[in-house]
């Protein structure tokens, strides 16, 4: 699993491997409207679908934007073993989180739902509260991903997290064809739970592998000693907070559906591809703009 030099090649592959990612949203949406049709009970699945996988989203981005400086400024000044036990004791404590937040909203679905979707009836509210009960199993798995794809990241390793977050659409989309009509929704919502447990497994055989060969070809930013400016990826953490909170509140407040094919809704698209590009961009330069912040910028230097 060999680290990418070459920016303008990881830009374009991450680019791809989102665009395979919207394909395979896009067709497992038709496959749901050919097998299921736009009933209340369809309604109720995206409604926890796309609860859950905004949350994901959001803990990737933020996860990115605010760990890889600092992941970059470890490995140079402690090594890659100093990354890897910062990175089991993050771990450890997000999973432990996690696991009581997945409990919490387990216990407390129902009135989630409420009030996430007020008009809803009692049928259709029993039934998100169920698949919501089922996806948000997927929490733990996400918060642990958005980590580890961090330190991918910030080791120049792109596509692996980008190729590794399309199993679970990969598997909703397998559930489609084999679906039983007696399980139904459930059925796919097992399977997106199934689906990010492979995505964990693909991230956990990964990210070991990466740390084994980081660790036998030597240190990989050079020799562990002092660098000037240790401070700046820190505060280049803090001025990306602002277009994390941007960005995450753009997730949310887009989910609604639409099925206009206006050119209002062409122009929609073309910035949506704008912002996928903007989005690998920004997931291949953000480590080297960390390590120009460690051997460049002066230490009073606040970027913003």
């Amino acid at each position: 699993m060999a680290r990418s030099t070459r920016p303008a090649a990881s830009i374009i592959a991450v680019t791809f491997w989102k665009g395979v990612g919207a394909i395979l949203s896009v067709a497992s949406a038709v496959g749901m409207a050919n097998i299921f049709g736009a009933t209340a009970s369809t309604d109720a699945y995206f409604l926890a679908r796309r609860l859950i996988t905004n949350v994901g989203a959001v803990m990737e981005r933020s996860a990115h934007l605010l760990f890889v400086p600092q992941f970059v400024r470890i490995a140079r000044h402690a090594g890659i073993d100093a990354i890897r036990d910062r990175v089991r004791g993050g771990e450890r404590n997000a999973l432990a989180v996690s696991i009581a937040v997945c409990a919490a909203l387990i216990i407390f679905a129902e009135p989630i739902v409420s009030v996430l979707a007020p008009g809803f009836g009692a049928q259709t509210r029993a039934d998100a509260a169920l698949f919501f009960r089922i996806i948000v199993l997927t929490l733990p798995v996400v918060v642990i991903t958005a980590l580890t794809g961090a330190v991918l990241n910030s080791m120049r390793v792109y596509s692996l997290p980008a190729v590794a977050r399309l199993l679970p659409r990969m598997f909703v989309l397998l559930a489609l064809l084999t679906v039983p009509v007696s399980l139904g929704l459930v059925y796919l919502s097992a399977a997106l739970v199934a689906g990010t447990l492979a995505m964990g497994i693909v991230f956990a055989v990964g990210v070991r592998r990466v740390f084994r060969q980081a660790r036998d070809a030597g240190p990989m930013y050079g020799e562990v000693a002092q660098a000037r400016g240790g401070e700046s990826p820190r505060r280049l953490c803090r001025a990306r907070r602002c277009g994390c909170w941007r960005w995450s509140w753009r997730r949310f407040t887009s989910s609604r559906p639409r099925r206009s094919t206006s050119p209002r809704s062409r122009r929609r698209a073309a910035r949506r591809l704008a912002r996928e590009v903007d989005d690998a961009c920004g997931h291949v330069r953000v480590d080297a703009i960390a390590r120009f912040a460690n051997d460049v910028l002066p230490t009073r230097v606040v970027l913003i």
